[in-house]
């Protein structure tokens, strides 16, 4: 049997560096397409605009990192939210949280999630939004917040990689994270689907999420170290698959 080929799959990780906003508004936002920089400047929360630019600004440093170039004014908002580049076939996503953004690429739909573990009643919470059987066991774990947190960004990554938003979808993403599998129902679409999950800091987790790879991803994890790329390796890793 033919053994199909590897989906390679990109994560890059870069801390929200908001000094440089004015640089970025200066150098990189008149780049950007014409729509972009309305839907820049239709923010009002200058937050949300700080953390706007510096996710294309990550995207566009990743892309010119995996495929050696990245055009700035092909860079645009897709229907569902997320980020497209031009009419290629690469496929992108974002994920931002506190001083950390975190950028995807793949061949095949994408969803990344970061969060940092916060103190709060996770099994209580998890009763109202996650499948019984998730619920039943983070009742039996001792110390349930980094499960729950595990749980939560492998849900939001499969959202964002079919176009939907969380809470469309919490309890019909399910995962078996000691089995390695999971079960996702509509609205996810059919299809294989492909999970990798990790710790890139302390207190700090992430999941990607891949739809329609052919067998198991192969999944490189970047670091921004300054100007360079550093390669780096998630702590306490898992891989979930399903359907």
């Amino acid at each position: 049997m033919v053994r199909p080929l590897a989906t390679h799959a990109h994560i890059h990780l870069a801390p929200l560096d908001t000094a440089a906003h004015a640089e970025r508004e200066t150098t990189l936002l008149p780049r950007l397409a014409a729509a972009e920089q309305a839907r820049y400047r239709a923010f009002s929360a200058n937050t949300r605009r700080h953390t706007w630019l510096a996710g294309r600004e990550l995207l566009l440093a990743a892309l010119a990192h995996t495929q050696g170039d990245a055009d700035p004014s092909r860079l645009l908002t897709a229907e569902h939210g997320g980020v497209r580049y031009g009419k290629t076939p690469v496929h992108l996503n974002l994920s931002h949280s506190g001083e950390w953004l975190a950028a995807a690429e793949a061949p095949v739909p994408v969803g990344i999630d970061i969060e940092r573990l916060r103190p709060r009643g996770v099994v209580a919470q998890a009763a109202r939004m996650f499948c019984a059987k998730e619920v039943q066991h983070l009742a039996g774990e001792t110390d349930p917040l980094p499960q729950f947190y595990r749980l939560w960004t492998l849900k939001e990554a499969a959202c964002k990689a079919a176009g939907l938003t969380v809470w469309d979808a919490l309890r019909c993403a399910c995962f078996d994270l000691d089995a390695g599998r999971c079960h996702l129902s509509p609205p996810f679409p059919p299809g294989s689907w492909h999970f990798v999950y990790g710790d890139f800091a302390a207190d700090w987790c992430l999941a990607l999420a891949l739809h329609g790879a052919d067998g198991a991803p192969e999944v490189a994890c970047w670091h921004r170290d300054g100007a360079a790329w550093r390669r780096m390796a998630l702590s306490d890793p898992g891989t979930v698959a399903g359907g």
